[in-house]
């Protein structure tokens, strides 16, 4: 399964930009200034709402607690990773459905598998990193280092996706935690 990812990246950042309206980012300065807060601390993979600060800066407010953890259960972000690998019963998801199995020793509940969670939550990253200026931006100027912005290269938003994968094997730590967010991801995504 894990292999076959990259193959799918291409399609993902576009249903990515299509499941990022829940984020309102507005547009000139209001935009770049709630994009720069969903991508600190990569905040985007919570489901959360929009707040403000005290010097007037936006803050994506998270829903989690300490008895209720909700890191990856974004809405969009589900959404996402529903319609690039689980949009019909012959999606490449469902091709590997007997290997979504449960890491918990005692809960049998399935689960999607880390790369999953990453590509996709990485595919959410770039698609509001493309807002970063204040408007969607097209292809960038050609003496540029950077590809196209609408091309998910899997070189330019590396460091990203090892930060979710990094993030999600460090949350296996935390047995009960990790198996109820992956399972829901699974549940919701079927």
């Amino acid at each position: 399964v894990i292999d076959r990812l990259s193959h799918h990246r291409g399609n993902m950042r576009t249903i990515a930009s299509d499941n990022i309206a829940l984020f309102q980012l507005g547009v000139n300065e209001g935009c770049k200034d709630r994009v720069k807060a969903l991508l600190d601390n990569d905040v985007y993979v919570y489901p959360a709402e929009w707040g403000v600060m005290e010097g007037g800066q936006p803050v994506w407010l998270t829903k989690s607690s300490a008895t209720n953890v909700q890191i990856y259960l974004n809405p969009g972000l589900i959404q996402l990773i529903r319609d690039t690998y689980f949009a019909t019963p012959t999606a490449f998801g469902y091709k590997f459905k007997d290997q979504y199995v449960s890491s918990h020793p005692s809960l049998p509940e399935p689960e999607l598998p880390i790369p999953i969670i990453a590509l996709g939550a990485t595919a959410f990253f770039a698609a509001i990193w493309g807002w970063r200026k204040g408007k969607k931006l097209g292809k960038v100027k050609s003496d540029s280092k950077l590809k196209p912005s609408e091309r998910f290269d899997g070189n330019l938003f590396k460091t990203v996706f090892d930060r979710h994968i990094e993030t999600l094997t460090a949350l296996q730590t935390k047995i009960n935690t990790y198996h109820m967010i992956m399972s829901k991801i699974y549940s919701e995504v079927m």
